[in-house]
């Protein structure tokens, strides 16, 4: 996932889902569209903040049904990573390689990190695999 450096150090933006800001799942919806021609549901309107917590665990409740989950063992670049903050399923991050993750939260800009490591592993909740991916 060479393609993933393109989008290190884009700016965190509230809902935003263009390379001039985006929040967690922008970014995922972004690069799906950009590198795997692969329009993903913009969901902008089902939380006003990126911050509401209540919001977007419903959101990514809701729509975690059109994913496929997949377990640890079989994760591969592409997959969709979804993280606790605050203790509830609020976050997404894309794997781009074994144990790395492509993220964006407030405060920090697009980055590359372990989600194996102290920050992140006690918070994943699991991953997922588009259903355009399950046949390839």
């Amino acid at each position: 996932m060479n393609f993933a450096n393109q989008y290190i150090g884009l700016k965190f933006k509230n809902r935003g889902r263009t390379k001039e800001g985006v929040d967690c799942w922008g970014l995922v919806r972004l690069i799906y569209k950009e590198q795997f021609n692969i329009e993903l549901p913009s969901y902008d309107d089902e939380y006003k903040s990126s911050h509401n917590i209540r919001e977007t665990q419903e959101a990514i409740n809701e729509h975690a049904k059109e994913w496929i989950p997949i377990t640890k063992e079989l994760v591969s670049p592409g997959d969709v990573v979804v993280l606790r903050l605050s203790g509830y399923p609020t976050h997404v991050g894309m794997v781009i390689e074994k144990n790395k993750m492509l993220h964006i939260i407030d405060g920090t800009d697009a980055v590359i990190e372990n989600y194996t490591g102290r920050l992140w592993e006690h918070r994943i909740v699991g991953f997922f695999r588009h259903k355009e991916f399950v046949n390839e």
